[in-house]
């Protein structure tokens, strides 16, 4: 993914130019693309990105990174990398929301989808670069098992306990 997003980012870059790009990238070639409209401002190119490669992509290649699942304090580890390309890269955040009255259940949910998530390698290596954990896996596993009993248990504070031991960050 590294080598096609990088191209992808160059092509955009030509693209958005406004001129008709005949180009052979390392990852695939264009004949003839051109926008129909051309934009009468930089159009900013931002990458979604989570460890150190992508993230210098985005502050070489790109204006900037957007991150995910990560915590105020966190923006602290990832925007020196981005900037180190400039301080006029930028860093943009996903922040989930969820709107209801059901706190339990939106509770649930987070404890569902933060399991779910630190189960996947790419996220739990981002994570490790962050200094969140040292064993994400196994602590995963644990925040859905206690995730799953506190649901039905109803033992929010028994949650709430794991998360800030665990993992040092408060839940959803």
């Amino acid at each position: 993914p590294y080598k096609r997003t990088r191209d992808v980012v160059r092509f955009l870059r030509d693209a958005l130019s406004g001129e008709k790009v005949r180009k052979e990238y390392e990852t695939f070639s264009v004949s003839g693309f051109k926008l129909g409209v051309r934009p009468t401002e930089p159009v900013p190119i931002l990458v979604a990105a989570l460890r150190e490669g992508m993230l210098r992509l985005a502050g070489r290649e790109g204006d900037g990174a957007i991150v995910n699942w990560l915590s105020a304090d966190d923006v602290s580890t990832v925007a020196p990398i981005v900037k180190a390309f400039g301080e006029d890269k930028e860093v943009v955040a996903r922040i989930f929301v969820a709107v209801s009255e059901d706190a339990d259940a939106m509770r649930a949910a987070g404890r569902f989808a933060i399991a779910a998530y630190l189960n996947v390698p790419v996220y739990a290596a981002f994570h490790e670069l962050l200094g969140r954990v040292d064993d994400l896996e196994i602590k995963a596993q644990i925040i859905f098992s206690l995730g799953q009993t506190a649901e039905k248990s109803h033992d929010f504070e028994m949650a709430v306990r794991f998360y800030r031991e665990a993992l040092g960050m408060e839940p959803c």
